[in-house]
């Protein structure tokens, strides 16, 4: 769902002239891209259950070819959730165009109160709704992902444009996040790759070699990974004005 907030605010960014612009967009999209990181670590081991031993002795002995195949053979199954959710990212594409459109973005008088209306009604509306269908049980689990995390997710991000207004992020996490967000697409990418590097037996194999360890490995993988896509984007942005595969698409794009 990031990801189409994302694209709808690019596609729109052309429209808005630079000094109108806050770095508000590039610090979401940091955001987004390790809050991902983060829930993915800590629900790590809620999953380990419900996934099939042959799927762990795949990815934890099985080669990269093993693993395409199985996931060919399982196309449909593991990645139906996109089709199923077709509309909904249609919406939210939408959705960020609108708010990119109306100001939302920018450091304006309008900006900050849409940023705050943002915040109050996403947050005072998301999380209570949230959390009374966390605590129905599984009967509501996509009526929460589909509903309910949308309009959280509307909340948090007027949230994070409301203390960077205030002045309250430290400067130094402002930038690192803006530079992964910069970065966002080729970020995205390189922690899938670091993570099955880590992970998987065709790498370390820390997730067979650490699983009576507890979550605590899972978190400090989460930290390392954090902290080296923050230091290789500021670092990349100093010599390049884009990520890598930034460039790659706007010159296919070009085409």
């Amino acid at each position: 769902m990031s990801n189409s907030l994302r694209a709808s605010v690019d596609a729109a960014s052309p429209h808005t002239s630079p000094p109108a612009r806050l770095p508000l967009l590039d610090v979401l999209r940091g955001a987004a891209i390790l809050g991902t990181l983060a829930l993915l670590a800590s629900d790590s081991g809620s999953e380990e259950a419900s996934v099939s031993a042959r799927t762990v002795d795949l990815y934890a002995h099985g080669s990269w070819l093993d693993q395409i195949a199985f996931r060919l053979e399982n196309a449909i199954s593991l990645r139906m959730e996109p089709v199923v959710s077709f509309g909904l990212l249609v919406f939210l594409f939408l959705l960020g165009v609108h708010l990119h459109r109306a100001g939302a973005f920018t450091a304006t008088e309008r900006g900050r109160r849409l940023r705050t209306r943002m915040a109050v009604w996403g947050l005072g509306l998301g999380i209570p709704f949230n959390a009374a269908l966390t605590l129905g049980g599984e009967d509501f689990f996509f009526l929460g992902r589909y509903v309910a995390a949308p309009v959280v997710a509307l909340g948090y991000i007027g949230l994070i444009g409301v203390v960077m207004d205030r002045g309250r992020l430290p400067t130094v996490l402002t930038r690192g996040l803006s530079s992964v967000g910069r970065t966002a697409l080729s970020c995205y990418v390189l922690q899938n790759l670091l993570c099955m590097l880590a992970c998987y037996g065709l790498g370390l194999g820390l997730a067979e070699r650490l699983a009576d360890e507890g979550p605590w490995w899972v978190m400090t993988l989460w930290a390392a990974v954090c902290a080296l896509l923050v230091t290789a984007s500021t670092l990349w942005l100093r010599r390049f004005s884009q990520g890598p595969l930034e460039s790659v698409q706007r010159r296919a794009l070009r085409r």
